[in-house]
């Protein structure tokens, strides 16, 4: 598989060289909670062309519909849908067998997950795939096939840094260029600032719009479910949120009469599948705030 030198001139090599030193090589140890994107060695690019896709989806199943989890850590989320999940989802999206893909900075975590593929690559009913770098930087030039789908699950909501959020208008623009009509953008995060974040760019780029069939099909979060209390397990919901500058405030005048219409949350994970993190929350009674979006 090919991989990002890193390299940005004698600084950017060096700076590559000394992350290459501290990689984390067990993947069964804690991660470190958040990786700085804006870091040297994640701002080359990822160019992919159609003869690597040929081989990492065997050729003649490069038509079947890519869905794309960014950010899929260990790749539960993915392995789920390959695997146990496989069936569930394609009844869900009525009919759809979809060819996965998961993107992931770590690459310690990638060559884990392609592993994994590997050794249970007889059993498994959908072809998947994973590869490292860095969305933000990389996702228009990865070159991916019939893109239909694209997940963004828990990303690390940097309360401080919202320059390093994986949700910018930048990264919906690109997204709106991958997408064609009718593709699909799940978002979801159990910190509410953040969800509503990542809703509020989406929603308010002129390419996309709520996936009513979505929220049809899946149901809506209750009143209920939706607590203003809710208890700070994570240690991300006591930190100060600082709102990211180039997102409307809902304030704003120029948001017109639409400004009082209230956000909605999905009830349910939209694919019939659940990443690690979706789990933990369950298990914790937090509330997951979940939203779908659709390319028009």
């Amino acid at each position: 598989m090919p991989a990002d030198d890193g390299s940005n001139g004698d600084v950017g090599a060096s700076s590559s060289n000394s992350a290459a030193r501290r990689r984390k090589t067990n993947v069964n140890r804690r991660m470190k909670k958040m990786t700085n994107p804006l870091a040297v060695q994640f701002q080359t690019p990822k160019v992919l062309d159609d003869a690597y896709w040929s081989r990492a989806y065997q050729g003649e199943h490069l038509s079947a519909p890519l869905l794309v989890d960014v950010g899929t850590a260990k790749g539960g989320f993915i392995k789920a849908l390959a695997s146990d999940c496989a069936e569930e989802c394609t009844t869900a999206k009525s009919g759809v067998v979809y060819n996965l893909l998961g993107v992931e900075i770590f690459d310690i975590l990638v060559d884990a997950a392609n592993a994994w593929v590997k050794e249970n690559a007889s059993t498994l009913k959908r072809r998947a795939h994973f590869i490292g770098c860095n969305a933000n930087v990389s996702l228009t030039a990865l070159n991916m096939p019939n893109v239909r789908a694209i997940c963004i699950q828990f990303p690390d909501p940097w309360s401080n840094k919202p320059n390093r959020r994986v949700v910018t208008p930048k990264f919906v623009d690109d997204l709106a260029a991958i997408l064609p009509s009718g593709g699909e953008i799940y978002c979801c995060s159990d910190v509410r600032a953040l969800a509503e974040e990542m809703y509020d760019v989406v929603s308010q780029n002129e390419h996309f719009v709520l996936d009513e069939r979505t929220y049809e099909r899946v149901g809506e979060m209750p009143e209920k479910a939706n607590p203003e209390f809710v208890p700070e397990f994570d240690a991300a919901h006591k930190y100060k949120w600082i709102k990211n500058t180039h997102v409307r405030d809902d304030n704003e005048d120029d948001v017109g009469e639409d400004k009082d219409v209230p956000r909605r949350w999905l009830n349910a994970n939209p694919y019939a599948a659940y990443t690690e993190r979706d789990i933990v929350c369950e298990g914790k009674w937090r509330p997951v705030y979940r939203c779908a979006m659709i390319r028009i």
